[in-house]
C-alpha cells in the first residue's frame, strides 16, 4: 500500500501557527503509511500541492482577520482544494476562552465566505500572545484585547494558550479518517 501524503500549509505572523502546523505534520507522520510536510503559504512549491492526497491549511488571526496570503492561496487553489479532503485550522487568541470561541467562529465564517471554500473539517486552536516581541503600540493594543477577553496582560511575558493535546488529537483524527473527499 502506498503512503498517503498530507500537505500542511500555514500562514503565520509571529510563529505560533508555524509551530502548530509543524506539530500537525509530526503527529501525522507518526501514523502508519502517512507522509506529511509543512510549508509556509508564501513558499509552498506547486509540486507539493499537486502531489498530496489531503490538505490542512492553518492561518492565524490578527485584529479579526486571517492573513491575506492564505486568502490568496485558497482563492488560487480553490478548485484543487475542492477535490481533496481538507481542513482549516484557525489560530486565534479568541479561541483561548470559552466566551471567545463564538467570535473565533465568526472569524472563520468570514474567511471561508471571502475565500469561497468549504473545508471538510474546521478546527479552532488557541494561539499565543507574544508581548515581548511586539512594538510598544502593538503591545498596548494587544494588552487591551487580552483584557477584554479575560486573558493574561503582563506585557513583560509571553503567553502560550495552545492546547497541544487537542492539536495532537486533531492531527490523529484527520489522518485516521483517510484522505478520501467527504461527500
Amino acid at each position: 500500500m502506498e503512503p498517503r501524503k498530507l500537505l500542511v500549509v500555514y500562514a503565520t505572523t509571529d510563529g505560533q501557527t508555524e509551530k502548530i502546523a509543524r506539530r500537525i505534520t509530526d503527529v501525522a507522520a507518526s501514523q502508519p503509511l502517512v507522509e506529511s510536510a509543512a510549508f509556509d503559504v508564501r513558499t509552498v512549491a506547486p509540486a507539493a500541492i499537486t502531489s498530496c492526497d489531503a490538505v490542512v491549511l492553518a492561518a492565524s488571526v490578527r485584529f479579526g482577520r486571517h492573513q491575506r496570503a492564505m486568502l490568496r492561496f485558497v482563492r488560487k487553489h480553490r478548485q484543487f482544494l475542492a477535490s481533496k479532503r481538507t481542513a482549516f485550522v484557525s489560530v486565534s487568541g479568541a479561541s483561548a476562552s470559552p466566551s471567545g470561541r463564538e467570535v473565533a467562529k465568526e472569524y472563520v465564517a468570514a474567511f471561508l465566505r471571502k475565500a469561497g471554500w468549504f473545508p471538510d473539517v474546521v478546527e479552532l486552536v488557541a494561539g499565543a500572545t507574544l508581548f515581548t516581541r511586539y512594538n510598544p503600540l502593538l503591545r498596548f493594543i494587544m494588552r487591551r484585547i487580552a483584557a477584554s477577553r479575560g486573558l493574561d496582560r503582563d506585557t513583560r511575558r509571553d503567553f502560550e494558550y495552545t492546547d497541544w493535546n487537542r492539536v495532537d488529537q486533531f492531527a490523529r483524527s484527520f489522518v485516521s479518517q483517510g484522505t478520501a473527499k467527504v461527500a
